[in-house]
Formats: C-alpha cells, structure tokens, sequence
C-alpha cells in the first residue's frame, strides 16, 4: 500500500517540477544547441584538413590498427622527403605543387599532423614509460635506504602505474579529444539542474502547503523522500541525454570506432595520466564521474531552496553557489585540500586526470581523483543530512 500511494506523489513531483511545457522546449533547444556547438568544434579541429577527409579516410584504413615496420616504412617513403624540404624551407606553397593535396606545404602538413606526429607518439610512448618505471624504482630504492616511508610508497605507486605501458594500435583520436574538452554540455546541464531544483522547496514555504506537511507523521517523510527521488531522476536522466549526446554525435561525425580499445593515454593529453583503462572506459567513467559531480551540486542547489523564501531569491542564490565552485575550482589548482569538497572536481574530471598526483593521507599516496571522489561524496552525505534538518516540512504543528 506505501508504494501504491508513494508514486503517485513521485509522479505529481515529476510533474509540477519537470515536466511543464516551457521546461521540457527548453531542454529541447540546449540539446539542438549542444549538437550546433559540437559540430562546431568538431569542424574546428579537423580545421584546414577538412577537404581532404576523403584523402584522410583512404590512408587511415591503410595504417590504422597495429604499428608495423611496413606501415611506418609506407608513411616514411611519403613524409621523409616533405619532412627534409621542411627543415630545410624548401617546402613550395605554389598551387598545384602538391602530390596528394593543393600544394606541397600543404602535403607535409597533411602528413605530419594526421599521421606521422600521432604514430610516432605511439611508437615511442613505450620506452617513455619505461624510463618512467626504471627513474621511479631506483627512487624507491633509494628511499627505502634513507628510511622515508611516504616517498618510498609513492615511487612505488608510480612504478605500478606506469609499468609495462605501451600503445600497439595507431586510432584516430581526434574526435575523442574534441569529446575530453567539451565542457559546454555540463554548463547546460548543470543550467538545467538550476532551473528544475532551485523551486523544488522553496515552493511548499512559499504557498505555505508546507503548514499541511506539518501536520503529517515526522514531516511528511514521503513527500520529501519524492522530492528527492524525482530530483536525483531528474539530474541522471538530464546527464544521460547530454552526455551522451556529446558521444553520439562526435562519434557520427568521425564515423571511426577503433579508438575506444586504444588505452587512455594514446591520447597525448593523459600520457602521464594515473589511468590504465581504454578510452571508451574512461568516456563511460567520466560520464558516472559528472554525473555524481552534478548530483553534488544539485544537493547544495536542494538546500538553499530549503532555506530561501522565494523562487526568485532560491534561483539567485543557487546561481551563486554553482559560479562559487567554478571558481574555487580554477583558484585552487595546487590547493589539493580545497579540492575535496568541491563537487565541480568531478564535473571537470579530466582537471584531476591529467597527471599522476597523489595526497598524503596519514601516510599513505592516494591518488589525487580517488581523494576527490571520496570528499565529494563525504560533502553530499553532509548536505542530505542538512536537507533532512531544514526543509520546511520537517516541524511538527505544535
């Protein structure tokens, strides 16, 4: 009988906060805006290549896969001759000049930037982590002579992390990287998440129907356990559509799938990244990861609409609490101790992917992402436990 009568309250919470029409064509027109910007930028980073994607695509099923010496020696006979009129400025800019585009300098650049720059990388990234494993084991050596537990441990760390690395398939990444710096669907999203929870309590004390939750056993604890289910719906399915709008459609564009078994850090941005999981993982893990950063902020947006007395004032206040985190988040880059609490960490997840950075935790690494992770989800607990405190249903009549 409880769940009989406690979904229809999730249903009525879903409607009167979600699903009016105004906010259902607004959520239409960022995701229209989402799609616009990605193309945009997807445009903008294949950049002056664009007219030869054609060409692209035919020496691109030649070389992806597994790095060969056949492969290499085919890429060399091309771009050694361009790469030796480079260094030596000799390269001609005349149209007509080029065998396989416009113009020779347009030739080398064609070759240089979509091949052999990105397979060279991949070639060598394995002695580079290699270097990295043998510098970080001979630092834990040394270390355990002198007696220093903690930069023993993290030498050690290191040594686990970057050991046995190496990028056998050349991919192409390019739209993987237009995804890792997109950061205009979470601004959507977290716009979004604004909107449909700032009135969420703020409402009940408004029209005073908070009088009537009163009245009911300990506050009416279905009425807020709705309000609270339907917000935390509310926000994963809002992530879901967005963030899973940004793949798709840069995944249709590319129209190239091979990069998602690639390791994460054949894309240059992450080589002294902590993470060893492919890239389609990463692309699924930053997704829970924005999504639990957004379920943070939408929490701290929650309470003030619990402490505020009109939408307005909620809508203002929540605004600023969000523009707060932004900005602690970029003034307190070497501030790890800040960056716990901030759920914007998680939003921006890539921020604390980048490097291999530890916390000393009583004398322990922790690696940087992981502590993170925990204080956003410490800070949430807290901010539920306020929520539950100063809704303006929790009293009693008296």
């Amino acid at each position: 009988m409880k769940n009989k009568s406690f979904l229809p309250l999730l249903g009525f919470e879903w409607r009167k906060n979600f699903l009016s029409p105004w906010m259902l064509v607004f959520l239409a027109l960022l995701l229209v805006a989402n799609g616009w910007k990605l193309q945009w930028e997807y445009r903008k980073e294949i950049g002056q290549f664009a007219p030869y994607q054609e060409l692209y695509n035919q020496f691109y099923d030649r070389w992806k896969g597994p790095i060969t010496t056949e492969k290499v020696q085919e890429l060399m006979t091309i771009y050694g001759p361009l790469k030796e009129k480079a260094d030596s400025l000799s390269l001609r800019s005349i149209p007509g000049s080029g065998t396989y585009t416009d113009t020779e300098s347009m030739d080398y650049h064609f070759f240089h930037f979509n091949f052999a720059e990105e397979m060279e990388y991949d070639y060598l990234y394995h002695n580079e982590a290699l270097e990295i494993t043998e510098k970080s084991w001979n630092l834990t050596s040394f270390y355990d002579g002198i007696g220093a537990a903690y930069p023993s441990a993290e030498s050690r760390a290191f040594t686990r992390i970057f050991q046995g690395r190496s990028i056998p398939d050349f991919a192409d990444t390019r739209y993987i990287e237009v995804l890792l710096n997109h950061d205009y669907s979470a601004m959507l999203v977290l716009l979004l998440c604004l909107f449909g929870l700032c009135t969420m309590f703020v409402t009940e004390r408004e029209s005073e129907m908070y009088m009537l939750q009163r009245t009911s056993k300990l506050g009416g604890r279905a009425t807020v356990a709705a309000k609270f289910l339907s917000s935390v719906q509310y926000v994963v399915l809002v992530c879901i559509l967005f963030f899973g709008e940004d793949f798709l459609v840069l995944q249709l564009l590319s129209g190239h799938w091979e990069a998602l078994s690639s390791p994460l850090y054949a894309i240059q941005l992450f080589e002294a990244g902590p993470l060893g999981m492919t890239i389609g993982q990463f692309i699924l893990w930053s997704g829970c990861m924005k999504t639990l950063g957004v379920l943070g902020c939408g929490c701290l947006v929650l309470l003030l609409s619990c402490l505020m007395r009109r939408v307005l004032t909620a809508f203002v206040t929540g605004l600023g609490g969000i523009l707060a985190l932004v900005v602690l988040q970029e003034l307190c880059r070497t501030r790890v101790g800040l960056k716990w609490f901030n759920p914007m960490e998680l939003v921006m997840v890539r921020e604390i992917s980048f490097d291999t950075a530890f916390v000393n935790v009583l004398g322990l690494p922790v690696q940087l992402y992981v502590f993170v992770l925990a204080g956003v989800l410490l800070t949430m607990a807290a901010l539920v436990l306020l929520i539950l405190h100063f809704h303006p249903g929790r009293r009693e009549r008296r």
